[in-house]
Formats: structure tokens, sequence, C-alpha cells
């Protein structure tokens, strides 16, 4: 099993939802879902330090940001895609108003 944590300031992520960052990082399901929320800043730097995580955690440069789709279950609780696929990672996500760190533990296998 391989580690990964990535920790930001959650105010670099003030950017409206057509900025050409927030295109190039994130997917459309996540767009939608964080600019859902009143604090969408929060919650795109919590998508973007889980997708660093992951990147950290095995999968090196290998795939785009947009490639790494994070989720949600029923519940809440954040999962990743990579490519369209269900990961074998396992991600949590926390923010303040101020910072986000999220940290993702990749299982034994490939991704």
């Amino acid at each position: 099993m391989t580690l990964g944590i990535d920790m930001e300031d959650v105010g670099r992520f003030k950017l409206p939802k057509t900025h050409a960052f927030v295109r190039k990082i994130f997917t459309e399901k996540e767009i939608i879902y964080a600019y859902s929320k009143k604090k969408s800043h929060v919650h795109l730097c919590g998508m973007f330090c889980a997708k660093e995580a992951i990147r950290k955690a095995g999968i090196g440069s290998s795939l785009l940001m947009r490639e790494i789709e994070i989720d949600r279950d029923h519940k809440g609780k954040p999962f990743a895609k990579l490519a369209g696929k269900k990961s074998r990672f396992e991600i949590s996500i926390s923010h303040t108003n101020t910072h986000a760190i999220a940290c993702a533990l990749r299982r034994n296998g490939r991704h």
C-alpha cells in the first residue's frame, strides 16, 4: 500500500466556474457539485487535494487531473474514478474555511 496527502489554501480556488483552470482540472460532474454549494471554492479545493493525493500515492502524472474524478456515494463518502473506472484508492477529504486536506491510500493492485 502507498499513501499520498495534499493540503491547499482554499482562497486559491475562488474562481468562476468558467475559469480556464477550473475547466482544465475538474470534470463537469465535479463542477456541478462544487458550484451547487454555498462555498464552492472550499469543495473545489478539497477535490483538488484528493486528486493530488491520488497522484502522490502511486499514479504519478500518468493521468490528467480531469481523468481523476472525485464522486460521492449515497452517504456522502468520497471515492475516486480513474478515467471512468472506480479506483483502488481509499480517500478522505477535510476542510476548514481556510484550508483543505486530503489523503489517498492505494490498495494492492494497479489502481
